[in-house]
C-alpha cells in the first residue's frame, strides 16, 4: 500500500460547500454526512432523498486506505508504470523503444 501526503483532503466542512455555492438559506439544496455502508444504504432508500427535489451532496467518510479491489489494482498498475518511466525504459523485462 502506497502512501502520499498529497492523497490527504483536508479537513474542513464539505457539507457546507452548496451554501459557500450560493444556497445561504439551505431552500435549494441539502447535504448528508454518511459514515459506513448501513448509514449509506439508508440513505440511498430514503424517499425524501430520492425524490431529488433539490441538489444533494453525500459526503462519505471512509477509512483512509478503503478503496474498491478495481481501485487498489489500477493504483498497483500505475505504480507499475511509474517505475518504468523512473528506471527509463524497463517494465517487467519489457523494453520500450522511443523516437529521440
Amino acid at each position: 500500500m502506497f502512501y502520499r501526503k498529497y492523497n490527504d483532503i483536508m479537513n474542513w466542512k464539505w457539507t457546507s460547500l452548496l451554501t459557500v455555492l450560493g444556497d445561504l438559506d439551505g431552500t435549494l439544496s441539502q447535504s448528508y454526512t454518511v459514515h459506513n455502508k448501513a448509514e449509506l444504504s439508508s440513505l440511498l432508500d430514503n424517499e425524501e432523498f430520492a425524490k431529488a427535489s433539490k441538489i444533494q451532496l453525500v459526503e462519505v467518510m471512509m477509512d483512509k486506505f478503503d478503496a474498491p479491489r478495481a481501485l487498489m489494482a489500477q493504483a498497483e498498475l500505475s505504480g507499475k508504470t511509474n517505475k518504468y518511466v523512473a528506471d527509463e525504459g524497463t517494465l517487467e523485462g519489457v523494453s520500450i523503444v522511443t523516437k529521440d
